[in-house]
């Protein structure tokens, strides 16, 4: 179930209630409220199965920390989560993984930049998977949008 980063995403917002551009931002907002994200594997370990913690750990900066907060903010039912393998895979393609829930308990905000895979990062959000969407993943996967 994987996609190029063109229209193709821009048509799959349309079937899925996925409302805020697909870009270089890993949390994706609109209006105030979290969309989707997009992780990729040169800013963060990827989890490989359901069952893993997903932990996403964002920059420093005003914009970040608000990102985070709002992610923060996501309610049981999780946004959807996508990765982007581009070291593993040397590709621009996405995948779609399930979506997932932020564990509220395990938000942190670190005073002092901590420096996780060569970058500044200021603030933890762990992630739980909640379920799988076959509209995103039927779409994603036949191509027919």
């Amino acid at each position: 179930n994987q996609l190029d980063r063109s229209n193709e995403l821009e048509r799959l917002k349309r079937k899925t209630g996925i409302f805020a551009k697909f870009g270089m931002s890993t949390v994706a907002t609109k209006g105030g409220k979290v969309s989707h994200l997009v992780m990729n594997d040169e800013w963060n370990v990827l989890a490989s199965t359901r069952s893993e913690i997903q932990e996403l750990y964002l920059g420093t900066g005003i914009g970040r920390e608000r990102c985070g907060n709002l992610l923060a903010a996501v309610g049981e039912r999780g946004i959807p989560l996508f990765h982007a393998p581009k070291v593993a895979e040397n590709t621009t393609k996405i995948h779609y993984v399930g979506h997932w829930a932020p564990i509220q308990a395990d938000t942190k905000y670190f005073r002092k930049p901590k420096t996780v895979m060569g970058e500044q990062r200021q603030m933890l959000v762990r992630l739980r998977y909640v379920n799988y969407d076959r509209t995103i993943d039927r779409i994603m996967t036949s191509g027919a949008l």
